[in-house]
């Protein structure tokens, strides 16, 4: 077991039963939304954090590619629930915009979700910057709002 596997199952074992779920949905997002590449960079970033060591070598499941970007192009309307977590919110605004590359959004929204798992800004403030986030990108790639 190499040694960020053994941090990591410290830092789980040490956690409360709630953050350590939230530290499971934030690395299921990750591995869902971003390149092996990119993937393997963040972790390398992680590690130099806490001290520990990460090579190319390491076995890190292959993440499948996206689909297509679908034809749709409005938004679709997907109300906001009253209360949300952070992990709700990227999924719901995901499926609110099918045609976006989260890629292209990665580094912005994982950042804003880790100031939120880490308790360094209020929920319904980073979901709103989130927000913000997908409507910014969604007319960068039409060209319109969503009033147009």
């Amino acid at each position: 077991m190499s040694n960020r596997e053994q941090r990591l199952q410290e830092i789980l074992r040490n956690l409360p039963e709630a953050e350590a779920d939230s530290l499971l949905d934030y690395a299921e997002f990750l591995l869902t939304r971003a390149p092996q590449k990119q993937l393997l960079q963040a972790l390398s970033s992680a590690a130099a954090m806490t001290g520990t060591s990460t090579t190319e070598s390491s076995s890190i499941p292959a993440v499948m590619p996206e689909a297509e970007p679908e034809t749709i192009i409005e938004p679709l309307d997907i109300p906001r629930p009253e209360t949300e977590t952070i992990i709700g919110a990227v999924k719901r605004l995901s499926e609110t915009y099918p045609m976006l590359s989260k890629d292209k959004m990665l580094h912005e929204t994982a950042d804003l979700v880790g100031q939120s798992l880490m308790g360094a800004r209020d929920t319904v403030e980073v979901i709103d910057e989130l927000e913000q986030v997908f409507r910014r990108y969604y007319e960068k790639q039409f060209g319109l709002t969503e009033s147009s």
